[in-house]
């Protein structure tokens, strides 16, 4: 594996090594799908090419995580399938068009399988069904555990979430269930992401314990509805307070 980039700005370099791993997710709220790899990445390889030794394109390199702001053998590169993805979208539609089914999901234990009736750790657990989305729509409900997505089999919580932000808004599509053991199937029809920004630590190209900034480990986002209830948030309280 040859990582193809401009480090510290010293000119055109390539890097060898390895593929460490697939599908890395930095941040389990947004829809991520990293190739790991130890080939060499620093500051200024982003953007470069990750390709094989046949010159096949594997992905481009995007980050690194390391808390001296050089390489620590840990690099992310984006596939090379989902910066097509992103690219055909951006063509067709003018922005990335990522479907969105409404459900807060997590990885299935061993016990949480066991107590919803699952012969394996393969799935998705729906924890809460937002009001109003697609999958209320569809039926969907909290302790549901998503196996199949548009004919495609679910290993866990992250893979779904990929599916559902590839398959794009207006799509509609079957998703196959699990509810008290019984195998149902429902037809959702996908709506579009909502736009929520947020601030979290995620990969870093510099990461040094000495110099973080303000929101370093915190995760923020927009008080919703549904936060202020869960939270018991009172209705004088806003997001501007």
């Amino acid at each position: 594996m040859l990582a193809v980039g401009n480090p510290f700005g010293i000119g055109q370099t390539v890097t060898l090594g390895i593929v460490s791993a697939k599908n890395r997710v930095a941040s389990k709220d947004v829809n991520e799908d990293f190739i790991q790899t130890d080939a060499a990445t620093n500051p200024g390889n982003s953007g470069g090419a990750l390709v094989d030794t046949d010159g096949r394109l594997i992905g481009i390199n995007t980050a690194i995580l390391s808390r001296s702001g050089g390489n620590r053998g840990i690099g992310a590169a984006i596939p090379s399938n989902l910066c097509r993805w992103v690219m055909e979208s951006l063509v067709k539609f003018g922005n990335v068009n990522r479907g969105f089914l409404g459900v807060e999901i997590q990885d299935l234990t061993p016990g949480l399988a066991q107590a919803f009736k699952i012969n394996n750790t393969q799935g998705a657990l729906v924890s809460e069904v937002t009001p109003e989305s697609a999958a209320a729509a569809a039926g969907l409900q909290s302790g549901d555990v998503i196996i199949r997505f548009n004919d495609q089999s679910v290993q866990d919580a992250s893979q779904l979430r990929l599916q559902v932000a590839e398959t794009g808004s207006g799509v509609t599509v079957p998703v196959g269930a699990v509810r008290n053991g019984e195998n149902k199937t429902f037809s959702v029809t996908l709506k579009e992401r909502p736009n929520n920004e947020m601030a979290s630590a995620r990969w870093h190209t510099n990461q040094d314990s000495s110099d973080k900034d303000a929101l370093y480990g915190v995760t923020v986002s927009d008080l919703d509805h549904r936060a202020r209830v869960v939270l018991s948030i009172p209705v004088d309280v806003t997001a501007h307070s």
